[in-house]
């Protein structure tokens, strides 16, 4: 079972509740036969292409998933369609990651524009996430966020695996055992993933192990494969962000220090800023760098073995 084919922390139970200000309990509202179709599917949202795939890996032929973040576009800034709202009054269950990946941009939508009977599960809570990086250094005393991505480590995309599954099967117990199959193909391509990746990143040099990237985006690899995330040019973990003079010039001090070999660039995240960081200090502008998103008709598994392919190669 090859990957080429293609929270563990306490859960809140305002996590997964429905949206009549959370008084359901979605075990019981997975006995309702309302939650199916008469097509026998369950209508399913989620908030980026991400989770989109997923969702559609477990629920298999037993779901429609729709994804109010379409491939290729950053669920930090894209603003959904009317039609696309529209839509999500007709949805049974929508998932999303949580802990501030969705702004503004798309949290009022939710809030809004849901059924009162839709059940809503926030992902990122349940898998044991960490604090977003420290970007000043008065600031390790305060409250720190937590990162998002958590998808860059997929160890806790297992755990949003079973997530996923449980709330299915809640759903539509009927087909339980079906998506339990499924999760649990999945969790072993998740396990290659993983070994692979930490393979690869084995190959480079310990002292080369340094990552600068255009967001703060990647603090889970530090966390799981040991690089040392040495900064952003938007000192923050979202894209809707911009640096200030003083964090560019804190940024450049940092490279020079720390003799990082390049500057991950993500496309359309401060490409002409990024570019002249990169020739104040003499090193390179690695292009490519996706994190966000999948491609259309990417999986998520084929957007990280491009991504570690694209830091192996960058750094070795």
């Amino acid at each position: 079972m090859g990957i080429f084919s293609a929270g563990i922390g306490c859960t809140n139970k305002s996590d997964t509740l429905t949206v009549d200000e959370k008084t359901s309990d979605s075990g019981q509202e997975g006995k309702n036969s309302g939650n199916i179709n008469k097509d026998g599917l369950l209508k399913i949202h989620t908030t980026t292409s991400i989770i989109s795939d997923w969702v559609t890996i477990v629920g298999g032929e037993r779901v429609v998933v729709e994804s109010l973040t379409p491939a290729g576009k950053d669920p930090h800034t894209y603003q959904p369609t009317p039609k696309k709202v529209a839509k999500l009054s007709n949805s049974q269950l929508v998932f999303t990651i949580g802990l501030s990946l969705e702004g503004s941009n798309i949290t009022p939508l939710l809030e809004n524009s849901l059924n009162p009977n839709t059940t809503f599960l926030v992902l990122g809570t349940k898998v044991n996430p960490i604090k977003a990086a420290q970007t000043d250094e008065h600031d390790e005393h305060l409250n720190r966020p937590m990162d998002p991505h958590f998808w860059l480590d997929p160890s806790r995309v297992s755990i949003a695996i079973d997530e996923i599954k449980v709330q299915l099967s809640n759903m539509d117990p009927d087909s339980s055992d079906y998506y339990q199959k499924n999760a649990s193909v999945y969790k072993g391509q998740l396990s290659d993933l993983d070994q692979h990746m930490r393979s690869l990143f084995q190959k480079i040099p310990e002292k080369d192990r340094k990552l600068v990237t255009s967001h703060e985006a990647l603090g889970y690899l530090e966390d799981k494969y040991g690089f040392d995330v040495i900064g952003a040019v938007i000192p923050s973990a979202t894209t809707d962000s911009e640096p200030t003079a003083a964090n560019i010039a804190k940024l450049i001090d940092e490279i020079k220090l720390t003799k990082v070999k390049g500057i991950f660039m993500e496309k359309g995240v401060e490409e002409k800023i990024t570019r002249q960081i990169a020739q104040d200090v003499n090193v390179q502008v690695i292009t490519g760098l996706q994190v966000e998103y999948l491609k259309d008709g990417e999986s998520y598994i084929e957007m990280m073995m491009t991504l570690s392919e694209l830091i192996h190669n960058g750094l070795k």
